[in-house]
């Protein structure tokens, strides 16, 4: 009997079914993969087509873009060498005109690029004894610094040449120009000197004239544009008078009671024109020199002989090695060691080609070769064999020790003392002051209604002041004349420091105290040592010091005191004209330009300066000028080692001057505070277009950055808390400035673009370059 059905079971699947279900669901499974694989191929192929679409789009749209891109930098380039020809052209047309004026003013003055025609008007001077009268000397030498102006233009023209020339056969011929205009320079110098020391002569050889009533001493001062002398002289020799005073003049000079009674006579020559910094190592700028670290290698040649029958190789015994050590002596040292010495010369002639010698330490032995010999003992059965190891050093020979020592100079073309002027940082302001103590030439006598006076040669004697009192014993025959100079230069009063006060040029304005320099004639610079009590009064414009020496004097002032620049700004004001505004830590500055000239005016009103105010010059002119009054917004080359920098790269940032430049009559550029933050390779300015003379409102600007490849205008304005490089809504990238800000540009900036002057062009461009906005504010 079969078993009874459950209540309620259901009929379990057969084995069939089962086989049936199973195969059923593995094709649908089979199905759907092939379907999912069918569909994914198909979504795959459809992706690769996009994409190949995309890539096709973004490629032609980059080839579109370089292009567009090169098309703009090609239409540029084009109109920037059109600009360059047609400057070369009329500069060399302003050269030939420079020439031929020269030829006809028929003036009587020589020719200063002809060196004979100099030399002809230097003999013909010095032989021309008639006309020695000091306002006629000082006009002659006004003549002359004309004249020097002349060559130095000339001498700049020839260094540009062969800055730019490639032509060997050229390269020499400048060369050999300029070798003669610098000799031509340095002896129309020398006759001016010598001109002005003839008329000096004669007035303290025959001073008639020259005699104060209430005195009885020589005095007389005589003035041109760019000279002053204020000569004295002792003739009465009055106990009672102390100092020597040119009140309308503002000098004085007190002289030491032992001086009173002497036969000595003082020149103060104030001189417009600085002929002796350019003599000063410090003046030129000097490129950075890569600092080479000698390699220090000791080979030593451990060789070992060979021990006699039966013995054995003696391991060679290890020494250990040593660095040598190089002590050098640093500049403070070097310094120290100079101060100490009597004598300044013999102490820095030692020190130029000192050699220092490599040793190693004394502790360490370093054998250029050794012999190492070892006598093995006889082998024993109960105990193992010992080796005895000698080092048996050889005297290395003069070759190898030559071979051996590493030889270090130390070049001290560079080095400079601690009180020497560094003139990269500093600048002569106003006039040269150059006092001088003379001897006095014997006076004439009336006896008897004849006029009797000693012959004496016709030239100034100079008398040497300061002459130190200790000085070293070479032999007993030295040391007395020495002491008894000393005794004499004593009694004379001739080793006492001497007050000097001095009335400061009303024509320079100065922010701060400036510093005082005198010229040392040996060293070649100006150095601010042996000048004591210093007092400046700056309400009446007064220098006070004390020193030993008589000489040139001048005031230094800061040449980076205005910098970095606090802001700057430069507008258009009509066509072709535009108005450059920069300000500085102490002052602010508009440079005017227009076509190719500018001048400068002040805000604020400045009497120092009213002279320079409203006169039309180029723009080397107007750097000359504003200098001059102490107003320096013209940073050197490697002004970044005295003044805190935004560091940029120099040939990019000069690219965008060019294209303000360009766009100046139509486009207004001021300074961004995001610039700083950027990096090297980027420049953030903002910029708008600008047709009216008014001043543009601070929303009228829009932020653009720019990199050397690329231009872009940014989302960000200048007031938000964080910079970001979001590009500004529905805008092309451009390859430059330029492009960038004329896209989207009115149809009255395409007008003023086109129409622009290339010398206007040339004027704003040579501004920006000069004070160089982007890296000095």
């Amino acid at each position: 009997m079969g078993p009874k059905k459950g209540k309620g079971g259901k009929g379990k699947l057969s084995k069939a079914e089962k086989e049936r279900i199973k195969k059923e669901e593995a094709e649908q499974r089979a199905r759907e993969e092939e379907e999912a694989r069918i569909q994914a191929e198909l979504e795959e192929r459809e992706r690769e087509e996009r994409e190949q679409r995309e890539r096709e789009e973004r490629r032609i749209f980059e080839e579109q873009e370089r292009a567009r891109h090169q098309a703009e930098i090609d239409e540029l380039n084009e109109q920037l060498a059109k600009n360059s020809n047609f400057l070369n052209v009329l500069h060399q047309k302003e050269i030939e005109k420079k020439k031929w004026d020269r030829y006809m003013l028929c003036d009587g003055r020589p020719d200063p690029s002809s060196k004979k025609d100099v030399n002809t008007f230097i003999n013909l001077t010095k032989e021309d004894h008639t006309n020695i009268e000091m306002k006629e000397t000082l006009a002659n030498c006004e003549m002359i610094l004309e004249l020097l102006d002349e060559l130095k233009d000339q001498l700049n023209e020839a260094k540009l040449a062969l800055k730019n020339d490639e032509n060997e056969e050229n390269i020499l011929n400048n060369e050999k120009l300029i070798d003669s205009y610098k000799e031509s320079t340095m002896d129309l110098q020398n006759l001016i000197f010598a001109k002005l020391d003839e008329s000096a002569f004669d007035i303290l050889h025959t001073p008639e004239h020259a005699i104060d009533s209430d005195t009885l001493n020589i005095s007389q001062v005589e003035e041109s544009p760019r000279f002053k002398m204020c000569l004295w002289g002792n003739a009465s020799r009055n106990p009672r008078v102390k100092q020597v005073e040119f009140p309308n003049d503002g000098f004085t000079m007190e002289l030491p009671k032992q001086m009173v009674l002497t036969n000595i006579a003082t020149r103060s020559l104030y001189i417009r024109y600085d002929f002796l910094s350019s003599r000063c190592s410090t003046y030129a700028y000097k490129p950075p020199k890569p600092i080479a670290i000698p390699d220090i290698v000791e080979e030593v040649d451990e060789t070992s002989e060979k021990a006699n029958d039966g013995e054995e190789r003696a391991t060679p015994f290890a020494t250990p090695l040593t660095t040598p050590q190089l002590q050098l002596p640093s500049k403070s040292a070097l310094a120290i060691t100079d101060k100490k010495s009597n004598n300044k010369s013999a102490s820095k002639n030692n020190l130029k080609g000192s050699t220092y010698t490599l040793s190693p330490n004394k502790g360490s032995k370093h054998p250029s070769s050794s012999r190492l010999s070892a006598k093995a003992s006889k082998k024993k059965a109960s105990t193992a064999a010992l080796s005895t190891v000698e080092i048996q050093p050889e005297p290395p020979t003069d070759q190898q020790e030559e071979e051996k020592e590493k030889v270090i100079r130390i070049d001290d073309e560079d080095y400079v003392e601690e009180d020497v002027i560094d003139l990269r940082s500093f600048s002569p302001i106003g006039p040269l002051i150059m006092v001088e103590l003379l001897e006095l030439p014997h006076q004439a006598k009336e006896m008897n209604g004849w006029t009797i006076q000693q012959v004496s040669n016709n030239s100034l004697q100079r008398i040497p002041y300061g002459v130190k009192t200790q000085q070293p014993s070479v032999s007993s025959i030295n040391q007395s004349t020495v002491s008894i100079h000393s005794r004499k230069s004593d009694a004379l009063g001739y080793n006492l420091p001497i007050a000097f006060s001095f009335s400061i040029d009303d024509k320079i304005l100065l922010h701060e105290a400036p510093q005082l320099a005198r010229w040392d004639e040996e060293s070649q610079h100006w150095k601010t040592s042996e000048i004591t009590d210093i007092r400046y009064e700056s309400e009446d414009k007064l220098m006070f010091f004390r020193t030993l020496h008589f000489g040139t004097f001048a005031l230094m002032q800061d040449i980076y005191l205005n910098m970095p620049f606090q802001t700057w700004t430069i507008r258009p004001f009509a066509m072709n004209e535009c108005i450059f505004t920069i300000v500085g830590a102490f002052i602010e500055v508009d440079i005017v330009v227009k076509e190719n000239l500018c001048s400068v005016k002040f805000p604020e009103v400045k009497p120092q300066v009213e002279h320079i105010v409203g006169k039309w010059v180029k723009p080397q002119e107007l750097i000359k000028m504003l200098r001059a009054v102490g107003i320096n917004l013209f940073p050197y080359r490697d002004g970044d080692k005295y003044v805190s920098i935004c560091k940029k790269e120099e040939s990019f940032v000069d690219t965008l001057y060019q294209h303000m430049a360009v766009s100046a009559s139509c486009c207004s550029y001021t300074w961004s505070k995001w610039n700083s933050d950027i990096g090297q390779e980027k420049v953030v300015v903002q910029a708008c277009e600008w047709n009216s003379p008014k001043i543009p409102s601070e929303e009228s600007y829009q932020l653009y950055l720019a990199s050397e490849r690329i231009c872009c205008k940014l989302k960000m304005t200048e007031y938000d808390r964080e910079f970001s490089e979001e590009i500004f809504p529905q805008t092309q990238m451009h390859p430059g400035l330029y492009h960038m800000i004329r896209d989207g540009g009115s149809d009255e900036m395409m007008k003023k673009l086109k129409e622009t002057s290339v010398v206007f062009i040339d004027c704003v461009h040579q501004l920006l370059s000069a004070t160089n906005v982007f890296m000095y504010s």
